[in-house]
């Protein structure tokens, strides 16, 4: 069984959109740490 982080983005937000793009994408990669990103437009 492979375990994966669940990352919920509004990518309506562009400001928050960009810290996720900019610091926590390259982050996980870096790290190798499988994740899932699901996008909801509010």
């Amino acid at each position: 069984m492979e375990i994966s982080l669940l990352v919920i983005l509004d990518s309506s937000d562009k400001g928050n959109y960009r810290v996720y793009q900019e610091t926590i994408s390259p982050f996980l990669k870096h790290f190798g740490i499988p994740c899932q990103k699901l996008e909801i437009y509010l």
